[in-house]
């Protein structure tokens, strides 16, 4: 089963996580690039690429849906992609953002109603702790990171309320969060610098994702048969 994945560095994070896993013995899915993918058979082939530009998202929906309609598409089973942090910091852009990338999901479903398409929510960042913090806060001061993961726990609630059902989303944000639903953010444990994941943070979402490959790769054979 060959399975597209369009990301930008939280997506190496989490491709380093998996070549972790690898060396301690895990199964995990054969890795390669777009351009050295091929029918996979009955392994599962993770085929990654870069997708968009940091910061603006619609070239994310564009890069994905190009690449899946292209020719380096046509052999794949399975399909994603994932936002970064930095793609949305205002909740006002939730929406907006969601129904682009939705319109994109229903136009590849269309066009490739063979494919299963899967889904990502956005990563979150680390709310920094320490007198500073615990200083703006008795001053009336929200740290600008509480608004940013409200935002894209808001784009990730739409992404959870339409596609949440069945095995189709990888929740990235309730992994980096430990699960926890009031005010959600990475865990300070799992980043060095508040963004990306570390080699602890990378290992449990890397063991996460296996895992939903795995639930992924089921899903699609019985839709397949």
């Amino acid at each position: 089963m060959l399975v597209l994945f369009g990301h930008q560095s939280v997506g190496q994070n989490i491709l380093d996580g998996l070549g972790d896993l690898a060396q301690d013995g895990v199964p995990t899915p054969t890795v390669t690039t777009l351009q050295d993918a091929s029918t996979a058979g009955s392994r599962l082939v993770l085929a990654h690429f870069r997708v968009g530009t940091n910061g603006q998202p619609l070239t994310k929906i564009q890069d994905f849906e190009r690449v899946v309609a292209s020719d380096a598409g046509k052999h794949a089973h399975a399909a994603m992609f994932k936002f970064c942090y930095v793609d949305l910091q205002d909740s006002k852009q939730a929406p907006p953002l969601f129904d682009a990338y939705a319109q994109m999901i229903e136009r590849l479903r269309d066009l490739r109603p063979d494919l299963a398409l899967a889904h990502v929510t956005m990563p979150l960042r680390a709310v920094p702790t320490g007198l500073t913090v615990i200083a703006r806060r008795l001053l009336g001061q929200r740290h600008p990171q509480l608004a940013a993961n409200a935002a894209r726990h808001a784009f990730n609630e739409l992404m959870r309320a339409r596609y949440g059902s069945g095995s189709l989303v990888f929740d990235l944000a309730a992994v980096e969060s430990g699960e926890r639903r009031a005010a959600p953010a990475l865990a300070n444990s799992y980043t060095d610098d508040g963004g990306h994941l570390n080699e602890v943070g990378r290992r449990v979402v890397a063991q996460q994702f296996v895992e939903f490959l795995e639930r992924l790769t089921i899903g699609r054979t019985a839709v397949s048969t």
